[in-house]
Order: C-alpha cells, then structure tokens, then sequence
C-alpha cells in the first residue's frame, strides 16, 4: 500500500505527465491500511441498483407463497 501512495503522490504533482487515457480503478472495503491520500486525490463512486427496481422487487422478494 505504500508502494500505491507514492505512485499516486507522484502523478498528482504538476511536473508530472500522465497519459490522457491512464486510468486507475480501485475498490475498496474501509480499512485502516489504505492509504487515504489515494481517495483524497481520486473521484469516488458508488454502484446502486435504481431505486424503481427495488421498490418493483421488494413486493416479489416479501410475498409468502
């Protein structure tokens, strides 16, 4: 993880020339050991099912049959 933290350090300084395309995908459980410098200097993101779907299926998941 600190390997990771100075890589990223590093392509966020201006000196430093990032391919235009270069991008890195990260996941991540909340942990101690994660280096909080790399969520600091990314763009966060969040994967949710649509809250239609949900309210269509809760009814099917809590139906007895």
């Amino acid at each position: 993880m600190l390997a990771l933290e100075k890589l990223v350090e590093t392509m966020a300084q201006p000196a430093t020339t990032v391919h235009a395309d270069f991008r890195l995908w990260l996941s991540s459980m909340p942990a101690e050991i994660f280096p909080v410098l790399v969520l600091q200097n990314g763009i966060k993101l969040t994967n949710e099912p649509p809250k239609v779907r949900r309210c269509r299926l809760k009814p099917v998941y809590s139906s007895t049959e």
